[in-house]
């Protein structure tokens, strides 16, 4: 992470996530949760991941909203990454990278 504006989606995604989870909006937390770690394979692996087709950090700083705490603003934020095809490729493609495989193997 290069500067502290680069942390900014990770934050606001956490705090997503935190309340999808509170809430019991499952679904949403879960691809939430599967943003966030594309993100950080984005930071580790960029090369791999932009190689892959399965780079999408910089689509989510460019749609992600501030987080006002609402459950509709959750619905909402849902239907933005499920509508955009940068962030569903990127999320679909990554199953195919080697070290993504590796890494979700061992999370099991």
């Amino acid at each position: 992470i290069e500067n502290l504006e680069d942390t900014k989606p990770f934050e606001v995604l956490v705090d997503y996530i935190i309340s999808a989870k509170e809430q019991n909006l499952n679904l949403e937390a879960s691809l939430f949760e599967s943003v966030i770690d594309s993100m950080v394979y984005d930071l580790y692996f960029k090369e791999e991941m932009k190689k892959g087709d399965s780079f999408i950090s910089d689509e989510v700083a460019k749609v992600i909203k501030e987080f006002n705490g609402k459950k509709d603003m959750i619905e909402e934020m849902y239907k933005i990454f499920k509508e955009n095809k940068r962030i569903e490729r990127g999320l679909d493609n990554r199953k195919n990278i080697e070290l993504v495989k590796i890494i979700e193997r061992d999370k099991k």
